[in-house]
């Protein structure tokens, strides 16, 4: 499949129920992990939406790639981060988020980049083309993600998709992408999102 991003408006048919259930629900106890924020501790994907995913994407069968999938992030400003431009390897086929902050300001939901040294849009995949790059070591990954993946002037922004309330964005997890700006001063007005890794 050729297609790199799909974006699908009022993914859920009762999206407010959902927040509210992810409120209540156990979360991490302070954002200390790679990405700004904290999440729930459990996921929220019914079999409705893995079938769902089956039939857009054409590919079965529709699993999880990681145990972050379907889970609910909440971001606010100032949140301790480890990376921002970043790719999601594994099993991953297809990443993607729903937003699902109700009251937001006018931001950018998902940010897609260039490095500005190499020209790549995404991590290498093969072998040549890692070594071609000098991405072929866990140790020169790490330093893209964590020193230039901080730091947006080794990037130039080809694409971004605008927040916006019970909007789903399916795309590739090689891609080079980050999210968009935290927001709110608590839980309940921050940046929510569910994320999404999905694997076959």
């Amino acid at each position: 499949m050729l297609n790199r991003y799909f974006i699908i408006d009022d993914f859920y048919r009762d999206p407010d129920r959902l927040v509210e259930t992810a409120l209540k629900s156990p979360k991490e106890s302070s954002s200390r992990g790679k990405y700004a924020g904290v999440m729930t501790l459990d996921s929220f994907l019914s079999n409705e939406q893995r079938l769902f995913f089956e039939n857009l994407l054409d590919e079965k069968p529709i699993n999880s790639a990681t145990q972050l999938n379907g889970r609910i992030r909440f971001s606010t400003p100032g949140d301790y981060y480890k990376q921002n431009i970043h790719f999601d390897g594994g099993k991953t086929r297809w990443s993607g988020v729903v937003y699902l902050s109700k009251n937001h300001p006018e931001v950018e939901g998902t940010n897609f980049w260039e490095n500005r040294k190499t020209g790549l849009e995404e991590i290498p995949r093969t072998e040549e083309g890692s070594i071609k790059h000098g991405l072929n070591t866990k140790e020169k990954i790490k330093n893209l993600l964590e020193i230039e993946g901080v730091d947006d002037s080794y990037w130039k922004k080809t694409f971004s998709v605008p927040y916006k309330y019970n909007r789903l964005v399916l795309f590739r997890p090689w891609l080079f992408h980050s999210p968009g700006q935290a927001f709110g001063d608590s839980i309940e007005s921050s940046r929510i999102v569910q994320t999404l890794f999905l694997a076959l």
